[in-house]
C-alpha cells in the first residue's frame, strides 16, 4: 500500500466517508473526537466532500444539537451471537463546518449512555 504524504495524493478522490464512534461537539470520550473532526474539516478545506457517520448514543440529543431526521427508516438484521433479531434503523443529518455528519439511530446505540463503557445506570437495566 502506498503511503499518503499529503492530500494531493488523493487526486482521483472526490468524496471521503469516515466512520467513527466520536466527533468533537457531538460525542466523545478521548482524543478520537478531536482527530476525527480536525481531519474531516482539513479535508473539506482541501476541497473534498466529506461525510462522517457515527452512532446516535442515548446521551446525544440530536434535535438540541441542530440535527434533522432524514425520515428514511428500515429494518436490518442485527443479530447477537446467540439471538436472531431485526432492528429499526434511521438517520439524522447536519452539516458542520462543511462536513456532512450523519448519526445512525438504532436501539443498540441509543441505549448506550457512554461511548465505550456501560454506565451504572445501564447496568441496572
Amino acid at each position: 500500500m502506498k503511503a499518503l504524504h499529503n492530500f494531493k495524493d488523493l487526486k482521483d478522490v472526490e468524496s471521503i466517508w469516515m466512520v467513527t464512534r466520536e466527533y468533537r461537539g457531538v460525542a466523545g470520550a478521548g482524543g478520537v473526537k478531536d482527530v476525527s473532526r480536525d481531519l474531516a474539516e482539513s479535508l473539506v478545506r482541501a476541497g473534498y466532500e466529506v461525510s462522517v457517520i457515527m452512532p446516535r448514543y442515548g446521551f446525544v440529543k440530536p434535535d438540541e444539537l441542530g440535527f434533522k431526521t432524514l425520515g428514511t427508516q428500515f429494518d436490518v438484521n442485527a443479530n447477537y451471537a446467540h439471538e436472531e433479531r431485526r432492528e429499526n434503523v434511521g438517520f439524522w443529518h447536519q452539516k458542520l463546518k462543511g462536513v456532512d455528519v450523519i448519526l445512525v439511530e438504532a436501539s443498540r446505540f441509543s441505549e448506550k449512555l457512554g461511548v465505550y463503557v456501560y454506565t451504572g445506570e445501564e447496568e441496572g437495566l
